[in-house]
């Protein structure tokens, strides 16, 4: 209960960001409704949210949940104990942490008419609400689902709360390198790093016995969906192109994705 309180005071705390404006800003800073649904569909659509989900699916239907974590915990392929396991989640859980700080920090402006200190304020502002969300999503379900850890410590295994936060982090440094407009080979490089290093925290809490694969499957999902869509419907959506094509018998979505 602590703890959802505090997360709800930071986001309370955040509400006067979105009423900074400029002379030339008279409207609300809150996105618009089809702001929304073109940042919702681009944040499901993302292969970070889809393909966790298709790997939990996949190890559920089979159930080799207890058995893909008994092994990870006894043999621990990458961090040799779960004692290391369980420190270098919490290590890389911080270090993702502090290059989205950074990231946020130094991404350069993207509206010229705006001052940058106040984009920069409401840029870390959402930065905060986007990941304090995903993360209280996720308390929420392991609340409500009640699963228990592996290593029987307490019930609030599903979903991870580290895979969201590390997934959370990954999508918020990864959006702000994209504002950089590096060359496609530098950005695949980076996000892949990025990505590459919260996977390795994701997959810790299995190794630490903490939790089961679909846990951080779902965890990491969770964390690159609702801080996605928050994100980009508050600070725009890179390389991204949607338009509603009305056809006789309905409409298509034509979709277009940058790389």
């Amino acid at each position: 209960m602590k703890k959802l309180l505090n997360q709800l005071i930071c986001i309370l705390l955040l509400v006067p960001l979105f009423c900074i404006s400029t002379p030339a800003q008279s409207q609300s800073l809150w996105p618009s409704g089809e702001d929304w649904k073109r940042s919702i569909m681009c944040a499901a659509m993302s292969p970070v949210t889809w393909v966790p989900l298709v790997g939990a699916t996949i190890i559920w239907a089979t159930g080799t949940d207890k058995s893909i974590v008994n092994w990870a915990s006894e043999t621990t392929p990458i961090f040799g104990s779960q004692n290391n396991a369980n420190s270098d989640s919490t290590r890389i859980r911080n270090l993702l942490g502090g290059a989205a700080t950074i990231s946020t920090i130094i991404s350069p402006p993207q509206m010229p008419d705006e001052s940058v200190l106040v984009e920069k304020a409401e840029r870390f502002g959402v930065f905060l609400l986007s990941t304090g969300t995903a993360a209280e999503v996720t308390h929420l379900l392991k609340l409500w689902v009640k699963r228990e850890r592996p290593n029987g410590t307490n019930n609030m295994s599903f979903p991870s709360g580290h895979a969201t936060e590390d997934f959370s982090f990954a999508a918020i440094t990864t959006r702000n390198l994209d504002d950089f407009h590096f060359s496609k080979g530098v950005q695949l490089l980076e996000n892949g790093v990025i990505y590459l290093v919260a996977s390795l925290g994701a997959w810790a809490r299995v190794e630490a016995d903490q939790h089961y694969p679909t846990d951080v499957l779902v965890g990491a999902a969770i964390g690159n969906f609702v801080t996605s869509a928050i994100y980009n419907a508050f600070v725009g959506m890179p390389n991204v192109n949607v338009t509603v094509i009305p056809q006789k018998d309905g409409g298509a979505v034509n979709i277009g994705v940058g790389f």
